[in-house]
């Protein structure tokens, strides 16, 4: 998938530009906008821009990009690790796979190293443009299309803020380009401050930011209002918790309203095309970022990283061509897969809607599923990837059971998965959603609950299950009154919770969903054999390697 990406170099010795492409995509060579120097018009402004949004995509190497992105999530109850089944053994890996996921985690951990340099790195990138772009003379109309640039750049740093303040809690905030020196001076603020940052900067760029529809085809992957919105009011909610007396709720409910009425998206994108190649551009994404394979660095190599890695072969399961087929890091849990199961029975002359357990004689129960999201987020070994059968109930097979650590995942991720045989396992073509349209209006569900909107709150829940079961309506094999909730008080946020998980099932927000809630707890029931600890697992550790340098910088506790 062609992406937004960087352009000139700037040489010292000086190069000509010319005049700034139409095409926001059609940007050939990478640029790191360094010196305030090279700011002088818009031309030389935009390519400062395009190189911050390639801060997004600059994950040091293919196996981190997956990693980052998604291994975090393996620590909750609806994905864990479920790569090479023999684990330290045969890969040396168990710190970084499955311990992770069971939580035996320490302060040198990859993942938080991986995660605070993206972070870092990107806020300097944004910080060092912002100071640039700052210091030019301009007149109205270029200054104009400057603050624009400038809203966009704030997005990007305000989501990297927030990525970091889930992660670690407290972090290092500063607005302006720091030497080495000055980074090693760095105190921790305190989370308030950090989501103080992300408040201001997404609020200041709001109003300059276009909708989706002010953009030409050619440029439907930059930030627009709406995704700052949706940024703003997710970074509200998690900073508000479970406290129903919180502002943020009342702030949140406006703009994810004010998303819904610009009528900008929608959810008439299928289920099964929601994650395809083909909806890439669906008017269900609010927010992508976008990978081009054609680029050194932005391979999106999560998507191998993710797919099905046994395959039954001669009727045995087999990984000796997981290059071709995909390495099966994050796969779906038996708790989580059970939630789609479901089928209608009738006692007592009333039509109840049953969850129950897959078993291995399930196979019109999966292929006819109801709820359609369970069917396109986890492969069971009754349907093709691509053309054979994935490995299903991983946790029961010899071939596929870790023998060494509790191991919980027992499906297969069907959301991001390779369209076509690997010939390079980095390359797929795929973009990351990071936001959808679905997300906003469980957001706003959740808000307008808060806000004692429990009647428009339930409407909001039973929209996104409409989509979730139309195919089975379209089949008259289940009606309205069957799949819609009617819920009130406390069950009500208990079921919009619940379609969050069953919505955004492996889109790597379970962990802090469960975390804001303040139902981490839940891990312990289904799997019981983790590490968690309250008071030290809530929060990812400092990088070791970070505070040996910046020794102002204090440790989460417990670690």
């Amino acid at each position: 998938m062609k992406s937004i990406k960087t352009i000139l170099i700037w040489f010292l010795l000086g190069s000509i530009l010319t005049a700034c492409s139409n095409d926001f995509l059609d940007l050939k060579q990478p640029v790191e906008p360094i010196l305030e120097t090279y700011y002088t018009d818009t031309v030389t402004a935009f390519n400062g821009l395009v190189g911050c949004y390639n801060s997004l995509q600059q994950v040091p190497s293919p196996e981190a990009k997956s990693l980052l992105f998604f291994q975090l999530d393996s620590r909750s109850d609806d994905t864990d690790y479920a790569g090479n089944p023999l684990g330290a053994s045969q890969e040396n890996n168990y710190y970084a796979a499955a311990g992770f996921a069971n939580f035996d985690i320490f302060s040198d951990n990859q993942y938080s190293l991986l995660l605070w340099r993206y972070g870092y790195n990107g806020i300097n990138t944004i910080n060092k443009y912002m100071e640039g772009v700052s210091s030019m003379t301009l007149t109205v109309s270029q200054q104009k299309l400057i603050d624009q640039y400038k809203a966009e750049a704030k997005f990007i740093r305000a989501y990297f803020y927030f990525q970091l303040v889930k992660t670690f809690g407290g972090v290092p905030v500063f607005s302006k380009s720091l030497l080495q020196n000055e980074w090693l001076v760095q105190k921790r603020a305190t989370e308030t401050e950090v989501y103080n940052q992300i408040f201001t900067d997404l609020r200041e760029a709001i109003p300059l930011l276009p909708l989706k529809s002010g953009y030409p085809d050619a440029q439907l992957n930059r930030i627009t209002k709406g995704a700052a919105q949706a940024l703003l009011a997710k970074a509200l909610i998690t900073n508000a918790e479970v406290n129903a007396a919180s502002p943020n709720w009342a702030e949140a409910y406006i703009l994810c309203d004010e998303i819904e009425k610009s009528a900008q998206y929608d959810l008439n994108t299928n289920v099964k095309d929601i994650f395809s190649a083909a909806g890439q551009t669906a008017s269900e994404h609010v927010f992508d970022i976008v990978f081009d394979e054609t680029i050194k660095g932005e391979e999106d190599s999560y998507i191998h990283y993710l797919s099905p890695r046994y395959i039954f072969k001669n009727s045995v399961p087999d990984h000796s061509d997981k290059m071709t087929y995909g390495f099966g890091l994050c796969a779906i849990t038996e708790d989580l897969a059970n939630q789609y199961l479901a089928d209608i029975t009738t006692a007592g002359g009333t039509d109840t809607y049953v969850y129950y357990n897959q078993t291995n004689n399930d196979t019109l129960r999966y292929t006819k599923m109801l709820d359609q999201r369970g069917r396109y987020t986890f492969w069971s070994r009754f349907e093709k990837y691509l053309d054979v059968y994935s490995v299903d109930i991983l946790t029961t097979r010899s071939e596929t059971r870790n023998p060494q650590t509790t191991d919980d995942a027992n499906y297969y991720q069907r959301k991001y998965n390779r369209t076509s045989k690997g010939l390079d396992y980095a390359i797929t073509g795929v973009n990351l959603h990071i936001i959808r349209y679905a997300d906003v209006l469980l957001l706003k569900a959740e808000a307008a609950y808060y806000t004692g909107k429990n009647t428009e709150a339930l409407q909001l829940v039973n929209m996104v299950r409409e989509r979730a079961f139309r195919q089975a309506i379209a089949n008259n094999r289940i009606t309205k009154a069957q799949f819609e909730r009617n819920s009130t008080g406390v069950a009500l946020l208990a079921d919009i919770w619940q379609e969050r998980r069953l919505e955004l099932a492996g889109e790597f927000d379970r962990f802090n969903d469960l975390k804001r809630t303040h139902r981490l707890e839940l891990l312990e029931i289904t799997k019981p054999d983790i590490l968690f600890r309250t008071g030290k697992h809530e929060l990812m550790p400092i990088p070791a390697a970070e505070i040996s340098r910046a020794s102002n910088i204090i440790q989460n506790p417990n670690y």
